[in-house]
C-alpha cells in the first residue's frame, strides 16, 4: 500500500511543486530511516509537513527531510486563503471571509456529520481516504464552491 500511495503522489505532483502532507506520514514509531526512505521516493523538492497524531519523531528530525514542519500553516493561492491543520476545526482564521480549512485525521468519517450539521462549511478532508491521491488547490476551490452551492437554495424557517 505504501508504494501505491507514493506512486499516486508521483503521478500528480511535479518536482518543483509545493506538496503539503497533512499528517500521519508513515505511521512509523521506531526507525526514522523509514520516514527518510518514504520521503526520498517522492519526486518533489518542496514538501511541507503538517504534523499529525501519528507522527512520532521530533521537529528537528522531520526538518532534515521536509522544507517546512509545523502543526498549522496558512497558504494563499489564487486570492484564496487555505488554513491547513491535521485536525478539523469548526472555526479558523478567515472562516467567515472565504478561507478554506483543509485537514486530515478523520479518514472521511466527518463528512456525513459535517454535511448534516454544518452544510456548506468549507471544511475539506484532504486525506488519501477521501481523494485517493493528492488534490490541487484549484480542485479544492471547486469543492468549496460545490459545498456552498448545496445550501444556497436552502430556506430556513422563520423563527417565532
Amino acid at each position: 500500500m505504501d508504494q501505491i500511495i507514493i506512486d499516486k503522489i508521483n503521478e500528480v505532483v511535479q518536482p518543483n511543486d509545493t506538496f503539503y502532507i497533512v499528517g500521519d506520514f508513515g505511521f512509523v514509531k521506531k526507525d526514522f530511516s523509514l520516514v527518510k526512505g518514504y520521503r526520498e521516493r517522492i519526486n518533489c523538492k518542496h514538501i511541507h509537513f503538517i504534523r499529525g497524531n501519528h507522527d512520532y519523531f521530533t521537529d528537528r528530525e522531520y526538518r532534515t527531510v521536509f522544507e517546512f514542519v509545523g502543526y498549522y500553516e496558512e497558504v494563499n493561492y489564487n486570492k484564496t486563503k487555505f488554513v491547513i491543520c491535521h485536525y478539523p476545526m469548526i472555526s479558523w482564521n478567515g472562516s467567515s471571509h472565504g478561507s478554506i480549512m483543509l485537514h486530515g485525521h478523520c479518514h472521511s468519517n466527518i463528512n456525513d456529520w459535517k454535511d448534516l450539521h454544518m452544510p456548506g462549511l468549507p471544511l475539506i478532508d484532504v486525506g488519501f481516504d477521501e481523494w485517493n491521491g493528492p488534490v490541487s488547490f484549484d480542485d479544492l476551490i471547486f469543492e468549496a464552491n460545490r459545498l456552498k452551492a448545496l445550501v444556497s437554495d436552502v430556506k430556513y424557517p422563520d423563527m417565532p
